[in-house]
């Protein structure tokens, strides 16, 4: 089984303004700017996000999974599939 995702709203860390997908490099951020993800998937510490057009193409390679976000349990409609090995030792 690949790794764990949870689909959320974007928060940035302390002392960021935003990330980017790992794959496309989408930007995701808080504020309400043009081209801007406001939700996305995420690892569980929030480290890597994941835009939900590549979460779809890349689901079934690396087998993520889903697991329920604490400030949610709604999975719907939210599909299995790991982050390649190289994108969960980045920071």
């Amino acid at each position: 089984m690949g790794v764990p995702l949870i689909h959320r709203r974007y928060e940035p860390a302390a002392g960021n303004d935003h990330d980017h997908c790992a794959f496309c490099w989408a930007k995701f951020m808080a504020e309400d700017y043009p081209d801007v993800l406001h939700d996305g998937y995420t690892t569980t510490d929030a480290s890597h996000w994941i835009c939900d057009q590549c979460f779809h193409d890349f689901r079934e390679r690396f087998r993520w999974h889903l697991v329920p976000d604490a400030n949610t349990t709604d999975l719907t409609n939210r599909w299995s599939a790991p982050l390649p090995a190289v994108y969960l030792r980045l920071s």
